[in-house]
């Protein structure tokens, strides 16, 4: 079943670049007024953060970073490579706690919203463990009036969004530029489920 959310939306993402890989369609065919959260600042890539925030406001949507460092060490400070630092340092763990208070303190109350989109379960197509956290601490923060909905790559779920082939063009232009090299996002629906 094509799906149309119920608005206002908001949509929470662990990091910059996951709200077009994982919600691209719906935000090319939806997203007008919707508020897109980054939970987390990749302080070895913040050059991204620009690339979020340009993708928003081409699409009409508020765009938000919590203040929650991906990881405790700056890469700076870090002794090694970038790729020991991502292998050795652990992401921040994305608790209900620590999202509530980083929400309220940009002025973002959870309960303004019909619609809430995140994660999955089983941390989307990589596995991510904060993509794991958030879309379980978002189960736990969002109440049962509102609709929650998750991101799946299951291809039986019965909940999708299709784009046209001038969307997917555009939706791949906004991915190369988090990823200027990137072809591997297949032009195919979005899925979701819906949460509990």
């Amino acid at each position: 079943m094509e799906l149309l959310f119920e608005k206002p939306v908001l949509l929470i993402v662990a990091h910059w670049e996951d709200e077009i890989i994982h919600a691209g369609s719906a935000l090319l065919t939806q997203g007008k007024d919707w508020t897109i959260v980054c939970a987390t600042i990749c302080n070895y890539r913040l050059f991204t953060k620009k690339h979020f925030e340009t993708i928003g406001k081409d699409l009409g949507a508020r765009t938000e970073t919590l203040n929650i460092n991906q990881r405790p060490i700056a890469l700076k400070d870090f002794k090694g490579t970038i790729q020991q630092y991502v292998s050795q340092v652990p992401c921040v763990e994305l608790t209900p706690s620590l999202i509530m208070q980083k929400l309220l303190n940009t002025g973002i109350y959870l309960r303004n919203y019909a619609t809430i989109i995140t994660h999955g379960f089983d941390g989307d197509i990589n596995g991510h463990i904060q993509h794991k956290q958030l879309a379980k601490t978002m189960s736990v923060l969002v109440s049962k009036e509102q609709n929650l909905y998750h991101f799946s790559w299951n291809k039986l779920t019965k909940l999708f969004i299709t784009i046209t082939p001038e969307q997917y063009e555009k939706k791949m232009a906004y991915i190369r530029l988090y990823k200027p090299f990137e072809n591997r996002v297949q032009h195919r629906p979005e899925f979701y489920i819906q949460g509990e």
